[in-house]
């Protein structure tokens, strides 16, 4: 309310002003700043692009998938640009809610979960590379699958 009072706007209301304890709301008002995507920054940054100008695949990742991974986070971006580029994208998930479905509408091509039985959290981190290894074998035999069927 102060700031709206002092700036003669309300931008409480703005996705990202909330964030980092009202850091947007404060660089919007007090600097002029543009709130941007923070993935799509990023992946302009590193030129995500001009890499994908080059890919067959791309394999990204999410810690926990749900319905919020498809809302502007890394994976959905990545996933997004791979569809506009017509590259399949496979996510390869720690674990994942049921809505994570969600995430095939941003264009991930398949999502391929971590998790290989119910334990806890702590265990899922202990195991957590050898986990991460074994999915992306399952993710590359399915690879290898489909090509064998495309061959015949």
């Amino acid at each position: 309310r102060v700031l709206e009072a002092t700036f003669g706007r309300d931008l409480s209301a703005e996705p990202g002003t909330g964030a980092a304890g009202g850091l947007g709301i404060a660089a919007a008002l007090f600097l002029g700043a543009e709130r941007v995507s923070g993935a799509d920054c990023v992946l302009d940054l590193v030129g995500f692009d001009a890499a994908l100008a080059e890919a067959e695949l791309v394999v990204t990742g999410e810690g926990h998938a749900d319905a919020q991974s498809a809302r502007g986070k890394v994976v959905s971006r990545v996933a997004a640009r791979a569809a506009a580029a017509g590259v399949p994208c496979i996510a390869i998930v720690g674990g994942m809610a049921p809505d994570a479905a969600a995430l095939l509408d941003c264009g991930v091509t398949a999502i391929v979960p971590c998790a290989e039985d119910v334990c806890t959290l702590e265990e899922a981190l202990a195991r957590a590379e050898e986990s991460y290894r074994a999915a992306a074998a399952r993710a590359l035999s399915l690879i290898g699958i489909g090509r064998s069927l495309a061959r015949d």
